[in-house]
């Protein structure tokens, strides 16, 4: 049996990516020491299927 993890926002536990939602394509960004950002490819983010709070993005 895999890691669970639970939802910080409902408390729903979530032990595949089975239960999540994908949602919408999201940006990558990273900071930089100057203030500005960098943008790189879009990323699917993950929703809990209860609350819809985003949990975590595709690798």
């Amino acid at each position: 049996m895999g890691d669970t993890t639970a939802c910080p926002e409902c408390g729903e536990a979530v032990d595949s990516v089975d239960q999540l939602e994908e949602g919408h394509s999201v940006p990558e960004i990273e900071v930089e020491d100057d203030g500005s950002i960098s943008l790189f490819e879009n990323t699917d983010l993950f929703l809990c299927t209860n609350c819809k709070n985003p949990l975590g993005m595709r690798r």
